[in-house]
C-alpha cells in the first residue's frame, strides 16, 4: 500500500483503537455511478491485503461532494450514490476474501461530512471519497 499512499490515492491514520483508511475518488468510479473502474482494483487489493492482516469490525463509508446527482435512473440523491459506492467497495473486499461478510458495515454520508470546501473543484474532489475504518478485534 506504500505506492498508493505515495501517489495520494490512500491515506492511513490511527485514532485510538481505530485505523482509518481514506481512498481518494481519483477515477475510482465512473462519474455519477457506483461502478468501480477496473484500474482501481489494484488499490483496493492493496487495501484488502492490509485489512486481512488486521482483523476487526470494518466500516466502509461513502462520501460525496454537494453537487446534486444529475438525472439518473438508479440514484435519486447523493445519499443513494454514497451508499452504493461504499457497497461496491465492500462487495469487492468481501468477494476477494479480504474481509468476512459478517465483519463489515456499509454506510453512506452523502455530503454531510466534508473535509474541504465544496466551493472549489479541488475541494469537491477531496470530499468525494471512501473511508474504511477498522475497529478493534472481530468477535
Amino acid at each position: 500500500m506504500t505506492t498508493e499512499i505515495a501517489n495520494g490515492q490512500v491515506n492511513v491514520e490511527r485514532i485510538n483503537d481505530e485505523v482509518k483508511i481514506s481512498l481518494a475518488d481519483q477515477g475510482a468510479f465512473v462519474s455519477g455511478s457506483a461502478d468501480l473502474r477496473s484500474s482501481f482494483y489494484t488499490v483496493l487489493s492493496s487495501v484488502g491485503q492490509a485489512l486481512a492482516e488486521s482483523p476487526g469490525q470494518v466500516t466502509v463509508a461513502g462520501h460525496t461532494d454537494n453537487v446534486p446527482v444529475a438525472f439518473s435512473e438508479r440514484f435519486q440523491s447523493n445519499w443513494d450514490l454514497s451508499a452504493a459506492r461504499s457497497a461496491s467497495v465492500a462487495d469487492y473486499l468481501v468477494g476477494e476474501g479480504f474481509i468476512a461478510p459478517g465483519a463489515v458495515t456499509v454506510t453512506g454520508y452523502a455530503d454531510t461530512v466534508p473535509i474541504a470546501s465544496n466551493d472549489t473543484a479541488a475541494g469537491r474532489a477531496q470530499n468525494r471519497r471512501i473511508e474504511i475504518t477498522v475497529k478493534g478485534k472481530a468477535g
